[in-house]
């Protein structure tokens, strides 16, 4: 199950929508770990890069590899001028959303 994306498929096009809440909310839980560790212990700056860097790191990491099933689907969809993309990776209202419109082979009437 993707974390980051949810991608349906009716008869005549593909919808990819991209799922912003879990990036926000790691995003705000990782903010007040560092506040609170910061204000409990103490910690310098540099310190706080230090424990940051690799948490950062590792959702960087989590987000390419979750969705490397889609990406060449995608850049193909876009190599073809099939692609439709809307919305913003970052916005909470209108997430990205790519619609990929499949290949209708017309019989001879």
């Amino acid at each position: 199950m993707p974390l980051f994306y949810d991608r349906a498929e009716t008869e005549d096009k593909i919808i990819i929508q991209y799922k912003n809440s879990l990036l926000y909310f790691g995003i705000y839980v990782f903010m007040i770990a560092a506040a609170a560790v910061t204000l409990l212990m103490g910690l310098v700056v540099p310190e706080i890069f230090c424990f940051m860097v690799p948490v950062v790191i590792v959702v960087l990491f989590l987000l390419r590899f979750s969705t490397r099933d889609i990406d060449p689907e995608i850049k193909d969809a876009m190599k073809k001028k099939k692609a439709k993309i809307t919305g913003s990776r970052f916005s909470a209202s209108e997430p990205l959303t790519i619609e990929i419109s499949k290949e209708t082979t017309q019989e001879p009437a």
